[in-house]
């Protein structure tokens, strides 16, 4: 048994001394190669560090392992954050194709709106200058109108003023010299006086009828009677009737005589006499006086005297 075993190791030394001796002398060739390959691993390490295949090399290739790794993690986010970001930049591209989708949508509707609103302000302008227009019209017509009308009234109203002005004048000349020369004429005899029962009242406050009347006698109003008169009514005159005589009895007198008109602020003969009123009494004797002043004054009324071609130079 002793003797096998040393056989067995007799056999194995040499065998070990030859494995021994192979591996020295086969070693440098593996280890040529395998500089040669990091050598070359190393010579493109920046081009390769990110394969997966590369890994096992960092231990001997890589100088910086940490700055290496995050190197290659950042270039595969980097690269594949595109696959990762294609739904939401799909979503996103799809939103923004939406929006200006919809911009597009409103900016057409705004142009129709705009388009709609000028075509109202047109729209709105042209009936504008048409009602201006018919306006105009209207306002040139009521100013033509109103010329006309104002025309129309000043050539009334100035034929209204010339008849006027000719009634005036009429009266002027009828209450004037002219007319009183008119009526003068026209009279059948000037200067017949009044009914001989006809009162007057003196200074001295008596009462005395006309045909008692006295030279020298004073009347109420200061008027002295320097002369008495009867008078035959030849022209068969009738007696006239004036109000407010003495203690308001009536005065009969003469057409032909004057009496003063306060209207006319003149004196007038009595036929011509607003409040006279024409009797049928026709009688054969007038009475009259001559006065220093030629006034008569008989209650409220006031006469002239007889002598009447003071106030009308036709009187005879």
């Amino acid at each position: 048994m002793k003797d096998s075993i040393e056989i067995k190791f007799s056999y194995i030394k040499p065998i070990t001394e030859c494995v021994i001796l192979l591996i020295i002398l086969i070693y440098p060739i593996p280890y040529i190669w395998a500089s040669l390959q990091i050598k070359d691993i190393k010579s493109k390490w920046n081009s390769i560090k990110c394969n997966p295949d590369s890994i096992i090399y960092y231990p001997i290739a890589s100088d910086d392992i940490t700055g290496d790794i995050t190197s290659c993690v950042q270039n595969v986010m980097f690269k594949s954050m595109d696959e990762f970001l294609k739904p939401l930049t799909g979503m996103f591209s799809s939103l923004t194709q939406f929006g200006t989708n919809i911009t597009s949508q409103l900016q057409s509707v705004r142009d129709i709106i705009y388009t709609i609103r000028n075509k109202i302000m047109e729209i709105t302008e042209l009936c504008f200058s048409y009602i201006m227009k018919v306006m105009l019209i209207f306002y040139r017509f009521q100013i033509q109108l109103r010329n006309i009308l104002s025309r129309l009234v000043g050539i009334i109203l100035s034929m209204v003023y010339v008849m006027q002005g000719g009634v005036y004048l009429g009266g002027s000349l009828w209450n004037g010299p002219p007319g009183q020369i008119i009526k003068a004429l026209s009279s059948k005899k000037i200067g017949n006086c009044f009914d001989g029962n006809t009162k007057i009242k003196l200074k001295n406050d008596i009462i005395k009828n006309i045909s008692d009347i006295e030279i020298g006698d004073v009347l109420d109003t200061n008027s002295i009677v320097v002369a008495t008169m009867k008078i035959l009514n030849i022209y068969n005159e009738p007696y006239y009737t004036l109000p407010d005589g003495v203690n308001g009895e009536l005065i009969y007198v003469s057409g032909t005589h004057y009496a003063f008109d306060r209207l006319l602020d003149m004196y007038t003969i009595v036929e011509l006499h607003k409040t006279a009123n024409k009797t049928q009494i026709i009688p054969n004797m007038f009475y009259c006086l001559i006065t220093d002043d030629n006034k008569i004054k008989i209650g409220n009324q006031l006469f002239w005297d007889w002598e009447d071609y003071k106030i009308n130079k036709l009187a005879v």
